[in-house]
């Protein structure tokens, strides 16, 4: 039986490789750079071609490609574009989510310093678009009201106060409640959740595996309407929790640090340095500037009525410096409702704080040339300056101990010496 995967790839690489043999006569047609870029040290994506000259720098991607690969071509094309001009060339057609990825450029591209010019493509023939200006992009991601919030269970409350009430005081779990589920994670993993099924309720309890395979079973689940947990089934959903705890605290199953890392300040928060009386909002949701919901990792307001947006993030991330530009263009556009929230008067001032942890949580000291992406510096160089930033480098928070160190306001990490493949 053939495989699907390999299928998948093979058909993106005839795509792609077809459209490599027109891209370059497209971009001539409309007048576009049109001699291949090239840098070394920086391979760059199969699913975009590169052309440049004295002053432009012109992407073109490919058709067929998912909405999150074509995203990425502003982050890609920020980081080569060495002080030209942007042309940024996306194809009208795209895969999965209904996601308006034109818009979301454009309003990115209404507040970076650099010239961006966009353009779509069918294939065949390039057409120009027109650009926004601040206001106008702002205001496609003012909301009349805030999404998200807790969970609120009501009237069923009661039926599983004593298992909210065990799980809040035992010490390796942590609250992440969303609006669908009241869940519990420990070192990041979600081992306990509790959601409205109905008229009553679901709790499961263990790792919440999406897919039963070989050595990752579902969670147990428990549903009841009308009625309290007895006591056989309270004694079983914490023999299982405590079990993933267990499992978690010796390693098993791995993974899960950026989620780790944010439980670890959320525990501590004294010790990065946050402070203010109105407390950590975790997985914040906000407007997506192409459509849809994302969640910010943090929002916390300074006792000078300073808004802080905290993005996290462990490894390499090309996106992680235009998320959290999304996030800084939606806070803005809805900083009325984010000050009613949070019961004041009004927000000061909004900043931005990308916060990027060592891969082992455990160590005391790194080099911010080991932390942040290879394209960061040339995507931070390109904020407006009106947008107030700072990168953090975390250390430590695999333990009751994490440390942060601030680089500055505006401080550009050095260039990373580890140059990632695509």
């Amino acid at each position: 039986m053939t495989d699907p995967l390999k299928l998948s790839k093979q058909d993106a690489r005839e795509r792609r490789s077809a459209f490599s043999a027109k891209a370059q006569a497209m971009a001539e047609a409309a007048g576009l750079p049109a001699r291949q870029y090239k840098k070394g040290g920086f391979p760059l994506p199969s699913w975009a071609r590169f052309y440049h000259d004295g002053s432009a720098l012109a992407v073109l991607v490919c058709g067929g490609e998912s909405w999150r690969t074509v995203e990425k071509a502003l982050a890609y094309a920020l980081a080569h574009a060495g002080g030209r001009r942007l042309e940024l060339v996306l194809p009208e057609d795209w895969q999965g989510k209904n996601r308006n990825v034109l818009q979301a450029m454009q309003v990115r591209a209404a507040f970076l310093q650099p010239d961006i010019r966009l353009w779509t493509h069918d294939g065949n023939t390039v057409r120009s678009c027109p650009p926004m200006d601040p206001d106008e992009a702002s205001g496609l991601l003012q909301e009349e009201t805030l999404r998200g919030g807790e969970l609120d269970l009501q009237d069923l409350a009661s039926q599983v106060s004593d298992l909210e009430n065990w799980a809040d005081t035992e010490p390796e779990l942590i609250a992440c409640h969303e609006k669908s589920h009241r869940t519990w994670r420990c070192q990041g993993l979600i081992l306990l959740s509790i959601q409205r099924q109905g008229k009553g309720l679901l709790v499961k309890s263990g790792v919440h595996y999406s897919k039963a395979t070989l050595g990752t079973p579902l969670p147990d689940s428990v549903s009841f309407i009308g009625r309290n947990l007895i006591p056989e089934e309270l004694s079983t959903i914490k023999t299982r929790v405590q079990d993933g705890i267990k499992d978690k605290l010796a390693g098993h199953p791995g993974g899960y640090s950026e989620h780790w890392m944010q439980a670890t300040l959320a525990r501590y928060p004294a010790n990065a340095g946050w402070s203010g009386p109105h407390g950590l909002e975790r997985e914040f949701p906000a407007k997506r500037p192409g459509g849809g919901t994302a969640y910010i990792d943090f929002l916390r307001l300074d006792d000078d009525a300073t808004l802080h947006i905290v993005e996290t993030k462990i490894g390499h991330d090309e996106m992680l410096i235009l998320q959290g530009l999304d996030y800084w263009i939606w806070a803005q556009s809805n900083a009325t409702l984010l000050a009613s929230h949070f019961k004041i008067d009004k927000i000061t001032h909004i900043v931005i704080d990308y916060v990027v942890g060592t891969k082992d949580g455990h160590s005391p000291a790194a080099s911010q040339h080991a932390l942040i992406s290879p394209y960061a510096p040339a995507q931070l160089e390109a904020m407006s300056q009106d947008i107030d930033w700072q990168v953090h480098l975390c250390t430590g928070w695999a333990t009751t101990s994490p440390a942060m160190t601030a680089l500055g306001p505006h401080t550009i990490p050095a260039t990373p010496h580890v140059h990632h493949r695509t």
